[in-house]
């Protein structure tokens, strides 16, 4: 995990909504927001290995605005094993269900992503 605090010195990571093309205006308008603050993003491979990156503390951060429950449910346990924390872009609890993902190495970072991409 991670011991970066703030998101000035964050690595966040990311994925572009290729199967769900009507989330891409919204996600631009996220990556700009993003980009504009002193941080930087990475676009992994895939969101399970991205959140295992989190885990790992290779990243920050992470978000994205659709993903399948086959896609984070490993990587759900991972972080949370790991002392960091996944959950809803609005800012509801995760469930085993597709929709948005957040997550961070704290939740003072989860917050401060979450403000970012507002």
């Amino acid at each position: 995990m991670s011991r970066v605090e703030g998101t000035h010195r964050a690595l966040i990571g990311t994925g572009f909504p290729f199967k769900t093309e009507h989330l891409l205006e919204e996600h631009s308008a996220q990556l700009v927001r993003v980009l504009a603050a002193p941080d930087d993003v990475r676009r992994g491979a895939g969101a399970a290995i991205d959140i295992c990156y989190l885990a790992e503390g290779r990243f920050e951060a992470f978000w994205e605005l659709f993903l399948n429950p086959w896609d984070f449910a490993a990587g759900w346990v991972i972080i949370e094993e790991a002392g960091g924390v996944l959950g809803r872009v609005e800012e509801g609890a995760l469930r085993l269900s597709s929709g948005t993902v957040i997550g961070a190495n704290s939740l003072a970072m989860k917050e401060a992503l979450h403000k970012l991409i507002g």
